[in-house]
């Protein structure tokens, strides 16, 4: 038998970071309690009967049963299972067959112990509450810089929120982390941010978000309670859990399913603010320490550690474990996925061969037709000739985008904080682009903008490296016609670049919209080599030091990587300088979905593609396939 009041903690190979911090936690308050607790990554035998603590059990115990097949079911018989899941969430399912055969139950809400309770389950509540370590190890800062921070994992629910709340978020200092669930080949989660930064941040922020993943109106009780141990208020979605804590007094809700409105309400009040803070500190520390919940999971370790007795194998368990194996893939199914690939890749050559019997076409022509009028045609506002240097050149490339300059151009010279100039290359329209762009420039002739007129379509590479040699600024802002940048985005990126001088480039988030409508967020993740060697997740709306674009010879002029590989060709061109692109958590621009755009074309013989690049940067992918 083991030694009474002896536990052990199940932190295994699928346990979440947020599930094993509040394992650790446990086990410090457990240790202050007397009660043996160790952190295992695999459990005892279970013949030294030792009561086994599993935190998330639908996280880690799959994993083990198919490992453990003959000795699972008498460890879960043994083990305290802590459910974190909200009784609407597919893990909640999940939980339920191990729910059934374990020694002790408990969970974080009100909400979860109904439920269990209505099951016919035994159940106790396990309140999160105040610990040391979800504090910042300096305490909270002298200045709350941030206003609000979001830290949670990437969801199409969370990113839809984000963007509809856009223009209040882009408006304010605000801090972004949304880590994939996917891991890396090492198993580091991108993005994630650990405990010690997370508590740093939450300790500089006013307000910090709780935002339902799914639709299942759970109350993020362990972010909340980290984000109010560091004195930041919650801002949380409408839940059913949130018990003890109350609306009003302990945290703030958003009214309405406006985000937007309500972070402006509780930002434009501090005094409110700071009444929240103090009391909801207060309050965790008296009346919900974590250490009133260990000592309820000491007990009932003791009880089943008491009362621990042999049992038939759970038949729940059993027949999960007996599950068929998947079926192999139909090879129809695979022959008509290399089919629709073959195709693909025919239809690629085919557009891009086109595209080039054109500008050939229209280069003969012009030279037939109007062999003395120049190619190119350049037009300076006043401004822009007698004006002094500006901080940022931001480069808007246009063909045929009429219906969408003018609110590009509005957007652009709208920039807080900067000296700006526009310069703008016309990719040969057939539109009213260029009168359009004429006649901004007239109504605006304080602004200092250049506009290059192409009369021969030579395709975004060249119209944008063309355009480069008329910047004046270290700094270009990359802003194709039909997308739009926020009043403050660029002054956010100037600030990356001066903060890093080794990025060669800075980027930030983008709210996707189509009309007037918010879809979700784009360029939701931070430079890493593994991952861009995998794919082209960082859109051409970035900020580029003049000096570093020039130094890698500028754009690709290659035909086929033209359509939104030329971007990826950029970035891989910094990577294999030794540059790597600084990220912004902050939604700086919005980039417009419509008709058939660039992104639709590009995902055409991706395959094909991908290998012209991995020749043309082979060394950045050799050196990235080696990363452990």
């Amino acid at each position: 038998m083991g030694v009474p009041g002896q536990v052990d903690i199940l932190v295994g190979p699928g346990t979440s970071a947020p599930a094993a911090e509040l394992a650790h936690a446990v086990r410090g308050e457990l240790d202050a309690l007397g009660a043996q607790p160790r952190v295992v990554r695999r459990p005892r035998d279970p013949a030294e009967g030792v009561p086994l603590l599993v935190v998330a059990p639908h996280e880690v115990l799959p994993a083990l049963q198919a490992e453990t097949r003959e000795q699972f079911e008498w460890i879960v018989a043994q083990s305290l299972l802590l459910v974190l899941a909200h009784p609407s969430s597919n893990a909640w399912q999940e939980t339920l067959p191990y729910a059934e055969h374990a020694a002790a139950l408990l969970h974080a809400s009100d909400a979860g112990v109904a439920a269990f309770k209505r099951l016919g389950r035994r159940v106790r509540r396990f309140p999160i509450g105040y610990n040391a370590t979800f504090e910042a190890a300096d305490g909270p800062a002298a200045q709350r810089d941030v206003d609000i921070a979001f830290v949670g994992v990437t969801s199409p629910r969370r990113l839809r929120v984000l963007a509809e709340a856009a223009p209040v978020l882009a408006a304010r200092e605000t801090a972004i982390h949304l880590p994939d669930t996917s891991a890396t080949p090492s198993g580091a989660v991108l993005d994630y941010l650990g405990a010690d930064g997370r508590n740093a941040l939450y300790a500089r922020c006013s307000l910090v978000l709780d935002l339902h993943r799914d639709d299942d109106h759970a109350f993020g009780w362990l972010r909340a309670v980290q984000a109010i141990c560091n004195g930041a208020v919650v801002l949380a979605e409408d839940a059913d859990d949130h018990l003890p804590l109350q609306p009003g007094q302990h945290f703030l809700q958003i009214r309405d399913g406006d985000l937007g409105a309500s972070v402006e309400a509780a930002l434009d009040d501090p005094a409110r603010l700071e009444e929240i803070r103090a009391e909801a500190g207060r309050f965790l520390r008296t009346e919900l320490p974590l250490s009133s919940a260990a000592a309820a999971v000491a007990h009932l370790a003791d009880d089943v550690q008491s009362a621990r007795r042999r049992r038939r194998p759970p038949a729940a368990i059993r027949q999960a474990e007996q599950a068929p194996a998947a079926r192999e893939s139909d090879p129809r199914i695979d022959e008509l996925a290399a089919m629709v690939t073959k195709q693909s890749a025919v239809l690629k050559k085919l557009f891009v061969d086109l595209r080039l019997l054109r500008r050939q076409l229209a280069r003969l022509q012009h030279t037939i037709e109007s062999p003395d009028e120049a190619v190119v045609e350049v037009t300076r506002s006043a401004a822009a000739q007698a004006g002094g240097l500006p901080k940022v050149s931001v480069l808007v490339s246009i063909h045929n985008y009429e219906r969408f300059v003018l609110d590009a151009l509005t957007s652009a010279l709208s920039s807080d904080e900067l000296d700006i100039e526009l310069v703008i290359v016309d990719d040969a329209s057939t539109d009213t682009s260029v009168a359009t762009v004429k006649t901004f420039m007239e109504e605006r002739p304080d602004a200092a903008i250049t506009l290059v007129e192409q009369r021969i379509n030579t395709g975004v590479q060249r119209a944008r490296n063309h355009a480069f040699g008329h910047v004046r600024a270290p700094y270009v802002f990359v802003l194709d016609a039909d997308n739009l940048v926020y009043p403050r985005g660029i002054a956010k990126l100037v600030r990356a670049l001066e903060h890093d001088e080794r990025a060669g480039y800075a980027y930030g988030l983008l709210e996707r919209f189509s009309g007037e409508r918010s879809i979700d967020l784009m360029n939701t993740h931070s430079w890493d080599a593994a991952r861009l060697a995998e794919e082209h997740y960082i859109d051409a709306m970035a900020l580029i030091r003049t000096d570093a674009w020039r130094s890698v010879g500028g754009y690709v002029t290659e035909q086929a990587l033209e359509l939104g590989w030329e971007d990826y060709d950029l970035w891989l061109s910094f990577a294999m300088a030794g540059m790597h692109g600084a990220y912004v958590r902050e939604i700086v621009g919005r980039y417009r979905i419509h008709g058939v755009s660039s992104l639709t074309t590009t995902t055409l013989d991706t395959e094909l593609l991908r290998r012209r690049l991995q020749e043309r940067h082979a060394p950045f992918f050799e050196a990235a396939s080696r990363t452990p």
